[in-house]
């Protein structure tokens, strides 16, 4: 899937919403510097890059909840409490549900 291009308006359109950051010179990269992008405003660098998150995978999540000794950390349970909070109800969202909920795993 690829990410529409509006994602990427803020970033390209709206330099003042970047700290500007930049790395001094990398010896290990012949002295090239890297971009570091911070975001300003409500959001912070989520408003530049996207907000992205992704589900641990299910099989650590299992993991984690026999080493626990409580299921609560079991990946149906922790799926279900990310489906719960998961909400984009309100109406101006409707038209960008596609962008915002998660895909089903």
């Amino acid at each position: 899937m690829r990410a529409p291009f509006h994602r990427y308006l803020a970033a390209a359109l709206r330099p003042d919403l970047d700290h500007g950051y930049i790395s001094e010179p990398e010896p290990s990269l012949n002295g090239r510097q890297i971009q570091y992008t911070r975001g300003k405003g409500l959001g912070g660098s989520s408003i530049l890059n996207f907000g992205v998150f992704l589900y641990g995978a299910d099989e650590d999540h299992n993991r984690w909840a026999k080493l626990a000794g409580d299921e609560d950390w079991s990946w149906k349970n922790v799926k279900e409490a990310f489906h719960a909070i998961e909400c984009y109800d309100f109406e101006g969202s409707l038209e960008y549900r596609h962008l915002a909920d998660p895909v089903e795993i």
